[in-house]
């Protein structure tokens, strides 16, 4: 059964959307160890289509401040490296606060999987006699649809359901995000050491490994994540860890914070989109 993955900010209404997704049927369990819900249901696309929908933990951001975000980002890690990807991530945004609510679907597009925006709380971006122009917006972004909807008062939920069937019925899809983080060749050269270990160790592209290497300088937490990846040793990790200090360090020196630096080249990003 193709499995969906839901992603969002807290109060995007994602949750919503699930339960319209997959009606009464849902499973709720806690994430092993710990108390954060893990929830995951069955939805029907059509007559002979059942996908797993699986709704993540609320999360602004794939670099890590709380243990919802953790979840989140030791999640998109794995499937960075292959590990049980979803055929389709569903990123839940607030129609009426984009810049902030694209700042994690940016994040997501990144990660090499299809992705649909459903572009929820319309009713209340209408309400005010505004508009988004989601065709412009998608062409924008490179995703590969947004569907307007508004969980609340349940429309577009319909029009969400073919999109995902849309995607599955392909053999194969052309992932293509449309923009990207301007990373400036000073700060590229900095980062390099971290981004050649990555590339070594992890074979992602060298547009990824740098985006990789400004998460790890940016918070421990981030570092941590790949503490747990199976890919690196113990060794591994030690050196990769000398790597990010001296690579923070130098950063500062730059008059840069490098606890920072990637929302605000990623702002920049969205910013000038």
């Amino acid at each position: 059964m193709p499995l969906i993955a839901l992603m969002g900010n807290p109060n995007s209404g994602k949750t919503a959307i699930f339960n319209l997704l997959t009606g009464m049927n849902q499973k709720v369990s806690n994430y092993p160890g710990i108390t954060v819900e893990q929830r995951k249901g069955t939805a029907l696309l059509s007559k002979n289509n059942h996908v797993e929908i699986m709704d993540m933990p609320g999360t602004y951001s794939l670099t890590p401040e709380s243990l919802d975000e953790k979840i989140v980002a030791q999640q998109t890690l794995k499937w960075l490296n292959g590990v049980d990807k979803p055929s389709v991530i569903i990123s839940v945004v607030d129609a009426g606060n984009l810049s902030r609510n694209l700042y994690l679907t940016s994040q997501v597009m990144e990660l090499g999987i299809p992705v649909i925006i459903a572009l929820n709380m319309m009713d209340r971006v209408k309400g005010k006699n505004q508009e988004v122009d989601s065709k412009k917006l998608q062409e924008l972004l490179g995703v590969h649809a947004i569907v307007p909807m508004s969980a609340r008062e349940k429309w577009g939920i319909d029009e969400l359901q073919s999109e995902l069937l849309n995607v599955l019925s392909k053999a194969s899809i052309e992932i293509s995000p449309q923009i990207q983080m301007e990373i400036p060749k000073e700060i590229e050269k900095i980062i390099t050491p971290i981004s050649e270990y990555l590339h070594n160790k992890c074979d992602h592209d060298n547009y990824i490994t740098n985006v990789q290497a400004l998460r790890i300088i940016t918070r421990k937490s981030a570092m941590d994540l790949y503490s747990e990846c199976e890919n690196l040793n113990s060794a591994e990790i030690t050196s990769l860890t000398l790597l990010r200090d001296k690579v923070a360090q130098e950063i500062d020196e730059l008059g840069l914070n490098h606890r920072i630096l990637e929302a605000t080249l990623r702002f920049e990003m969205l910013d000038n989109a």
